[in-house]
């Protein structure tokens, strides 16, 4: 059995750890660290004004996509491929729908005067699940 574990370990190939770096000196607080969360003005939005219903699929903690055009008066489609209860919730609104695991839901038209708002998962906002969408003017 000795000889077995012995001859195991052999076979596995030696791996080289590099040595650790030095330091690296803590930031002040005149530098703020890095936010993870992308700003709407990094966000590649895309246009769904064309589509009958705009699509959001819910997956982990993000949207995809996270940042959306649609028509006034436009309807969702949302589809949660997460392991977890998502929430749409968009500011200023009415509109916040709950979809399970492995569920679709779709809205009515959503009635919000143009401009662009932030939609978010009430759940998992803290983790970043957030969105823009702007609302053009009705079709």
């Amino acid at each position: 059995m000795l000889a077995l574990l012995l001859a195991a370990c052999e076979a596995e190939p030696e791996r080289t750890v590099p040595a650790s770096p030095s330091p690296s000196p803590i930031p002040s607080p005149a530098t703020p660290a890095p936010s993870p969360i992308t700003s709407p003005a990094e966000r590649a939005c895309v246009d769904a004004t064309t589509a009958a219903l705009a699509r959001v699929v819910m997956l982990d903690f993000e949207f995809r996509p996270d940042c959306l055009v649609v028509l006034g008066g436009q309807g969702l489609i949302l589809r949660n491929r997460g392991g977890n209860l998502h929430n749409l919730t968009i500011e200023s609104s009415q509109v916040g729908i709950d979809v399970t695991p492995g569920d679709v839901a779709r809205t009515e038209a959503v009635s919000l005067p143009a401009g662009t708002y932030t939609f978010y998962c009430i759940y998992h906002q803290g983790q970043g699940m957030v969105g823009e969408l702007t609302v053009t003017e009705a079709g």
